[in-house]
Formats: C-alpha cells, sequence, structure tokens
C-alpha cells in the first residue's frame, strides 16, 4: 500500500513537471508575437500555480480551476500554431513539425476537457485496467481516441462524456492539421510540381 501510495505521488509530481515544461516552451515559443506571448504567458501564470497547488490539495474546485486553466492554456497555445501553420506561403518542414505539434496540443486540449468533466462527475469514465482514471489516464485516452487507436480500456459511461467523445473523433476527421495528411499533401504537391519549387500552402478563393 506504501509503495503504491508513493508510486502515485512520484507519477503526479512527474506530471506536473512535464506539463510545467509544457507551459514554459510554449510561452518562449510564442514570445515572437507580443499579443500572443502576452496572453500564453498570463494563462500559463495561472496554471503553473494552480497544477502545483492542486499537487497537494484535495479540493475539487481547484482542481477544476487548474483543469480550466490547463484547458485555455492549450487551445490558445494550438490556435497560435495552427494560425502559422494553415498561413499562406511555402510548406516547409518547420510547417509539418507545426502541424504535427498543434494535433498534440489539441490531444491534450481534448484530455483538460475530459478531465474536467471527469471532476465534476467521477464516474464519468470507468476502466477495467487503471484503478482510477485520472488526469494523466485521460491524456492517454484522448490520444488514443484522436489517433483511432481506441483500446477499450477505458469508457465513457456518462452520457455527456460519450457526447463529447463522440464530438472529438467526428471533428478529427476534419482535423486540417493531421500530420499525416499534411505529409502525404507535401510529397503529392512535391510530385506535381516535379521538385521545381516548394508547395504553397493557398487560401481558398
Amino acid at each position: 500500500m506504501w509503495r503504491r501510495c508513493g508510486s502515485g505521488v512520484l507519477a503526479k509530481a512527474l506530471l506536473g513537471v512535464t506539463f510545467s515544461l509544457i507551459l514554459v516552451s510554449g510561452v518562449v515559443a510564442v514570445s515572437r508575437r507580443r499579443w500572443a506571448g502576452i496572453v500564453t504567458g498570463v494563462i500559463a501564470a495561472f496554471a503553473f500555480v494552480l497544477e502545483w497547488a492542486g499537487q497537494w490539495s484535495g479540493s475539487s474546485a481547484l482542481e477544476s480551476a487548474r483543469a480550466i486553466a490547463s484547458l485555455m492554456f492549450t487551445a490558445t497555445l494550438a490556435g497560435v500554431v495552427l494560425a502559422q501553420v494553415l498561413r499562406e506561403g511555402r510548406i516547409t518542414i518547420h510547417r509539418i513539425v507545426g502541424s504535427a505539434t498543434a494535433y498534440l496540443l489539441l490531444g491534450l486540449t481534448w484530455g483538460e476537457i475530459y478531465h474536467l468533466l471527469a471532476v465534476s462527475a467521477p464516474k464519468a469514465f470507468t476502466s477495467s485496467v487503471f484503478p482510477s482514471v485520472g488526469q494523466s489516464e485521460l491524456y492517454y485516452f484522448s490520444i488514443v481516441t484522436l489517433t483511432t487507436l481506441g483500446y477499450g480500456d477505458i469508457t465513457p459511461v456518462h452520457p455527456l462524456a460519450r457526447s463529447l467523445v463522440s464530438l472529438g473523433g467526428l471533428y478529427r476527421t476534419a482535423l486540417p492539421c493531421d500530420p499525416d495528411r499534411e505529409a502525404r499533401l507535401d510529397g503529392a504537391s512535391w510530385i506535381e510540381n516535379q521538385g521545381t519549387q516548394s508547395p504553397r500552402v493557398r487560401r481558398p478563393p
């Protein structure tokens, strides 16, 4: 029991450190744009404080506030990255990397949405593998759902949870920053242009 408790505390601490690094790297990445740097910096500061305060508090209100701040940060950062990926211009390796980054950020965003629901309704998700479904498990669930792997080890049972998961599956099919799709389009455009010039992202008429 002591070992399980100790490993649980260590896992939460590692998750906190990882998320803190995401906060810092995200703010640094968008700091060249003043407005984006200010907005993400303020949200990241709140998320950082709430993340570590929630590590030692069992308050559901504090956990909900942490989830909301984290949701706002990942969604804002994903929006900034998407704006750069989808702007008109040549397709480069930076766009491909940016699309993969936005894809993962949206996965974290949905993970925070699921986590916020799980805080309000603790039995919204059940698992046949994990003893409890917390923040890290819902990050994992979000990514495997977004990538359509769907192992079935976590199941949404709350009506709102099922609706959110279905919505996540639907939006994934129309996601403009699917890295696999970006790579295929990049290669196809390059072949079509016979490698004479880098393909471009063009705005629809």
